[in-house]
């Protein structure tokens, strides 16, 4: 049985090296990222580059990215407005599925054989965009 852990519980602080060290360190052999800017800023490509290099070298598996729950781009998350896909307003629904789109996009940089292939069962097709295979 494998020990995960989502970064989630630590979403106050930025996601360094340090932290994931003291969480393979713990034990857990893998982790879910969780997507707050200011825990781990999926927007920027360098970091997700970074996030990957130091996924190897501490030998922890990626079981999987969770996608941003706000808008707030602060730390402390205190005046974050909820990011909803279901926004009545079509601006604010453009919006949530641009950045839902930018949290998907780290992939392309973050360890690909952890992903896991989703299938449609009724035609047997992925459900995984080709570009991330």
């Amino acid at each position: 049985m494998q020990r995960l852990l989502s970064t989630y519980l630590f979403v106050s602080r930025k996601l360094t090296r340090e932290l994931l060290g003291q969480i393979a360190a713990a034990g857990f052999s893998g982790v879910e990222i969780f997507c707050a800017r200011s825990h781990f800023d999926y927007t920027s490509k360098a970091e997700a580059q970074a996030m990957a290099v130091i996924l190897s070298d501490l030998r922890l598996d990626l079981t999987s990215v969770h996608a941003p729950t706000s808008r707030d781009l602060s730390a402390t998350r205190e005046s974050g407005q909820p990011l909803s896909i279901c926004e009545v307003e079509r601006v604010r629904r453009i919006e949530a599925m641009d950045e839902l789109k930018r949290a998907i996009d780290v992939a392309e940089d973050l360890p690909r054989d952890h992903l896991r292939r989703e299938h449609d069962q009724r035609n047997g097709r992925s459900l995984v965009p080709a570009r991330l295979l």
